[in-house]
């Protein structure tokens, strides 16, 4: 819990003279001992504002954010959750040295392997100062341990203890200071019974002379001083800061200001902040309308009393504020159009405002190329905008920093950056047709004619497309926007689009440069907000996003210079539609809402623009929505750091929707607050469940944060049976290859049958794959070994071992078995795991052999070059059923499967569940109304979407019973897996499935067969998340090169909104995330771009990617020239062809005949 005070003494102690804030010369971040309670000095202390107290511990935090000037602090982009771990409390010796110095030294070293970013360092005042002179201070233990963490690569986050501390035995408070509580006692805190607490000095005597003279905030002051000037060398560098968590805030209605100084439902709005401070909100939205601030004629006038007011409310509550400046009208908020002198002017001259090709005017935004144009009276736009930011600088200055603590600028209608491609008078929430450019004032058409002139083509500048679709048609309506022969991709059209999209950058660019100069040096965020236009996004012009100004079609990023543009101003960027899901939009529509957010922020990530989230509108029940804006701004998501829900009124109070809203609220803040933390009586309220988060935090596991690493699959028959390397030479041409083009590494499958050529159990011949690895390291490649408990049709000769195959020809039960009696020969079935089936030996025990084995063989690599193993869950390697057709892969099955639960073990597993569930009838079979492999989801009525059985309470039981099954099965391999291979420099993971086809009904036939309960309202994959950090295991999810758009319409297919639940999942648990494909790109390369959005640098979510796979078609001229493209986009984007060594220049030249050459030398893969 924490609450705002203002003004204490230590704080004063910390900002006046050792600390003071805007002029803090030193690094990042100190700790500042501050008595009982734990004092954390936020963004607002840098202000010499505020500082926030916690309930609970020792210490306090003071983060200093310097070396940049406030603006820069605005639009710094926040790094993923740093894990820190504290030093001993006694590691700083008295003497001068480090404390069980070869410990820490090795401990450090260990904390670094294991991904840690620093550690915690406690600084206490009297070891500080050993001797009886106050002004004395000793630093030399403390710079050792400083230098060590420095050496080992860790950084520090110092804790200035201004207690003493019985835990610690020897470190009371300094001796001249407990000289002087000796002599006066009363300056210690005392309890009724006349004792003294001996650790600390009591508040009461901050800014008495007690201590011989002088005053404690002084000898603070002194000890932070000399702190800072023994460590002047380390700020920023070792010791840094750390970042913080999302913050939440609610929009207010949008007409919550009265126009004449008052609040419209006051007494609802006292209500419901002091809800959502109860509720852990962070603060609230509040929109600003340009006419509400000026609402009479004069345009020198301004009227802020409501808005005064409003703010006020908020800062009572203990709420912050984002204010939202609104340079524009609303049609959905009547009464409020343009300012009336600004309507006035428009009224004179309507080609002020945008207009379309039939004449009609957009009342609610100024056309952006009259910005710098005297329209207004004589006057400027911008100098109008620059006047009302000013006023509200002036009116809210006792605000700033404390309760205002951020403020978006609207750069167009509906504040966001766009032109008014919806029709007059609508917004565009409903509206979901092309659009229609809006060049057509006078003024745009003039600068549009000055431009084609200049560019040599001046008929080009004569109006916009002319064979462009209205507003609300279809793309292939007329010839402008068609896939295939539309005019989108001519000269023409690159010319008009690239002149109309930069006016909207320009515009922005404006606004946003105007209000950095007017607000950058105040202690707030400022931020402007994009649109998310996502319907028609499946098409490959994108009509929606070009009509709106942004050049984003297939194959072109039209948000990279919006970003840069963002960027170059120190602005955060605000999305919307956040809470939208690809599965919930109309399909005729070709909607894909994720994947341009995924876009937008890759965007954002890769020049360092700080992301603000928002929703489109109410989450209506089903709450996916919720679970998706969760997903987006889950702890483990470094990409979004604040988030506003829109909107409060009288639908988000309704019974419908707040106990939702309340319900998500909780799961985002409480999450990892346990209910003694709460005050009394706020337990009932706010606490889920008793002890939740105590279970929460043990399943939490902290990821990773270094850049994502790029490896690629060798070939699947790399290893050959008898000790040598299959394709040796192309291999070693393929490694060299792969390291000048920058990977990481390589991933290398080792089958459990390659391992155990012979028929002897206990046997192992590792002779081909040690000759691999070694290779990988020669050529300076890092490995990642997949051990393979699977067979694979797709691979001949690599069955299960013989002797695994003698046992199942003996009980052919052992394996899988489908309703019609046929086997599954690559996987032993689930239910035999701890069942003695091989010879009298269980199957966990053989796996744990060839695990075993497999460390012993490979000990000295471990670390240096094998940094990661991937353990089978399944057919093909994932935690799956073999829910396909028995010898045959699922890259080309689409059918929704069949449940495999026919073998004797399993079903006899089914029916002692469903006896001790008091229903043995449903323990007979399986259902026995689901489709065949090959059939449709209709095509019986198990899973049809409505009245389909998969809804009853026997298919209920039975897909839990199922699903837990595979749940079990892949915790007993992990959990083998932690425990041979935990304790090694090494990553572990293991794999899940992408099965996207019938996504796009209720049921989800196709991932209920393959063991995830996963349907329309339920989310499957929150289990087996939870099981992966259960074990500390990382999760492989293949697909990321797959589009929705690319997949038959048919099959009603969703990769895209797949990936982003299964990532939602991981996140939410905090289960590190390694990206697959699912097979070669072919061209066009789409399946490359998509891979780039999901493993973005801005993506914290996504850690490592290994492209699949090396062989022929991998290095065939279709594919080669693609791939590295890709990688050179990847590991090379911001390096210029000088920087690469003399040597390398020609091979990673896309024109360079060497890498043609190369080619040629690799075809034999």
């Amino acid at each position: 819990m924490e609450a705002v005070l203002t003004g204490p003494k230590v704080a004063a102690a910390a900002k006046g003279g050792a600390f003071p804030a805007r002029r803090l010369g030193f690094g990042e971040s100190v700790r500042v001992g501050s008595g009982i309670g734990r004092v954390g000095f936020d963004a607002a202390m840098r202000r010499n504002r505020a500082i926030r107290v916690g309930t609970g511990g020792f210490r306090a935090e003071l983060v200093k954010k310097t070396n940049e000037s406030p603006r820069k602090t605005n639009s710094a982009q926040t790094g993923p959750v740093e894990l820190f771990v504290g030093l001993p409390m006694d590691v700083a010796s008295a003497l001068g040295g480090v404390n069980h110095a070869k410990a820490v030294a090795a401990g450090l070293r260990a904390l670094k392997l294991l991904g840690a970013y620093g550690v915690e360092l406690p600084i206490f005042w009297a070891a500080a100062q050993p001797d009886s002179d106050p002004a004395q201070f000793n630093w030399a233990s403390h710079a050792a341990v400083v230098e060590m963490a420095r050496a080992a690569g860790l950084r520090i986050r110092a804790t200035l203890c201004l207690h003493g501390s019985h835990r610690r035995p020897g470190v009371p408070l300094p001796e001249w200071v407990a000289r002087a509580a000796a002599t006066d006692p009363d300056i210690l805190f005392t309890d009724r019974y006349g004792r003294h607490h001996e650790e600390y000095l009591s508040f009461a005597v901050d800014e008495l002379p007690v201590l011989g003279g002088r005053k404690p905030v002084e000898a603070f002051e002194d000890f932070f001083r000399s702190f800072r000037s023994a460590f002047a060398d380390f700020f920023g560098s070792t010791i840094t800061a750390q970042t913080g968590p999302v913050e939440l805030f609610v929009g207010l209605p949008m007409d919550v200001a009265s126009a004449h100084g008052g609040v419209n439902h006051t007494k609802a709005i006292a209500a419901g902040l002091r809800a959502l401070k109860l509720l852990g909100a962070y603060g609230v939205e509040l929109p600003i309308f340009w006419a509400a601030a000026q609402p009479d004629s004069d345009p020198a006038q301004f009227d802020w009393a409501s808005h005064a007011a409003l703010v006020e409310m908020a800062r009572a509550a203990g709420l912050r504020v984002r204010a939202t400046l609104c340079l524009h009208g609303s049609h959905r908020r009547p009464g409020v159009p343009l300012p009336e002198w600004v309507a006035r002017a428009a009224a004179a001259d309507p080609d002020i405002l945008f207009t379309d090709r039939y004449g009609r005017h957009h009342e609610e935004y100024l056309s952006f190329a009259v910005d710098e144009l005297p329209v207004l009276g004589g006057r400027r736009p911008v100098e109008a905008f620059e006047d009302f930011f000013r006023s509200f600088r002036s009116a809210f200055a006792d605000f700033f920093g404390s309760t205002i603590t951020g403020i978006t600028v609207s750069l167009g209608p509906n504040g966001e950056l766009r032109y008014p491609s919806f029709p007059p008078a609508t917004e565009g929430h409903q509206f979901t047709g092309v659009g229609e450019f809006q060049c057509y004032d006078k003024y745009m058409l003039a600068q549009l004619k000055q431009h084609a002139e200049q560019s040599g083509q001046p008929l080009w500048g004569l109006s916009g497309p002319h064979d462009a679709p209205g507003y609300n048609q279809s793309p292939d309506s007329a010839n402008f926007f068609r896939d295939h022969g539309g005019s989108w991709e001519t000269p023409y059209a690159d010319f008009f689009l690239s002149w109309y999209s930069q006016q909207l950058v320009n515009h922005g660019n404006r606004i946003l440069s105007i209000a950095s100069n007017i607000f950058g040096e105040l202690p707030v965020e400022i931020s402007g907000k994009v649109p998310l236009l996502h319907w028609w996004r499946g098409t490959r012009s994108h009509p929606a996003e070009l009509t709106a100004g942004f050049y984003n079609t297939d194959g072109r990023n039209g948000y990279d210079a919006v970003a840069k543009m963002f960027a170059r101003n120190s602005c955060a960027m605000v999305i919307p539609g956040m809470d939208l899901l690809d599965r919930e939009q109309p399909r005729e529509l070709r909607c894909s809402p994720e994947s341009l957010l995924s876009e937008i922020i890759g965007s954002c990530g890769k020049h360092g623009v700080k992301v603000l989230g928002e929703n489109s509108s109410l989450v209506r029940a089903p709450a996916g929505g919720f679970d998706q804006i969760k997903a987006n701004i889950s702890a483990g998501n470094s990409k979004v750091k604040s988030f506003t829900y829109n909107r409060m009124g009288a639908e988000f109070f309704s019974p419908e929707h707040w106990p939702q809203f309340t319900a998500f609220m909780r799961s985002m803040v409480h999450e990892e607050m346990d209910s003694d933390d709460l005050p009394s009586n706020e337990k009932g309220m706010l606490s889920p469940s008793a002890g939740s988060a105590s279970q929460k935090e043990r399943e939490m596991q902290a990821a990773q944060t270094s850049p994502v690493e790029l490896f690629v699959g060798l070939p699947m028959d790399v290893a050959s049976v008898r000790g040598g390397v299959n394709h040796a030479k192309a291999i070693a041409a393929g490694l060299r290859a792969l390291k000048l083009l920058g990977a990481c590494g390589v991933e290398l499958p080792i089958f459990w049958a390659a391992a155990q050529p012979d028929s002897e159990p206990a046997q192992f011949d590792w002779a081909s794959h040690a000759a691999l690895v070694e290779m990988a390291r020669a050529a300076g490649l890092r490995v990642r070994a997949t051990l393979c408990l699977h067979g694979s049709h797709r691979r001949p000769g690599v069955p299960l071992p013989e002797w695994v195959a003698r046992a199942a020809a003996a009980d052919p039960d052992i394996l899988f078995t489908d309703r019609y009696g046929r086997h599954h020969e690559e996987y032993l079935s689930f239910a035999v795991d701890e069942l003695p089936v091989l010879g009298g030996r269980k199957p966990v025990e053989a796996f744990e052999d060839f695990f075993r084995s497999f460390r012993s063989a490979f000990a000295d690599f471990f670390g240096s070059t094998i940094t990661g193993i991937t353990v089978s869950l399944g057919p093909n390697g994932e935690l799956r059923y073999p829910s396909f057709p028995p010898a045959t892969g699922g890259h080309q099955f689409t059918g929704v499967g069949e449940f495999q639960c026919y073998d004797k073990y399993m079903l006899a597993q089914l029916k002692q569940h469903a006896e001790q569930s008091g229903q043995p009838l449903w323990g007979l079979s399986g259902p026995h109304d689901a489709p065949g492999y090959n059939q449709s989801p209709d095509s019986t009525n198990f899973f049809r979407d409505h009245g389909g059985s998969w809804e009853t309470p026997y298919a209920d039981f039975f897909l839990s019973w199922y699903s837990q099954q595979l749940v079990n099965h892949g915790d007993r391999i992990l959990s083998i897996a932690s425990n041979i291979f935990g304790e090694l420099p090494v990553e572990i993971s293991g794999k899940v499935p992408l099965l996207h086809w019938w996504r796009g009904t209720r049921s989800h036939p196709a991932e209920l067969t393959a063991g995830f309960y996963n349907t329309d309202g339920r989310n499957g994959y929150d289990a087996v998340a939870k099981m992966f950090a259960r074990n500390l295991c990382a999760m492989v999810i293949p697909g990321m090169d797959l589009l929705d758009r690319e997949q038959p319409r048919e099959l009603r297919c969703s990769p895209e909104s797949l990936l982003s639940e299964i990532i939602g999942s991981c996140g939410k648990h905090g289960v590190k995330v390694l990206g697959e494909n699912s097979s070669l790109v072919r061209a066009p390369a789409g399946g490359f771009d998509q891979i780039k959005a999901n493993i973005s640098a801005g993506n914290s979510k996504v850690k490592s990617f290994t492209y699949n796979r090396m062989g022929a078609e991998f290095f065939s001229p279709e594919h080669w020239p693609q791939f590295t493209a890709f990688m050179r986009s990847m590991v090379h984007e911001e390096m210029d062809s000088d920087d690469l060594p003399s040597n390398e220049k020609g091979m990673l030249s896309p024109s360079a005949g060497s890498a043609s050459q190369k080619e040629r030398e690799m075809q034999a893969v």
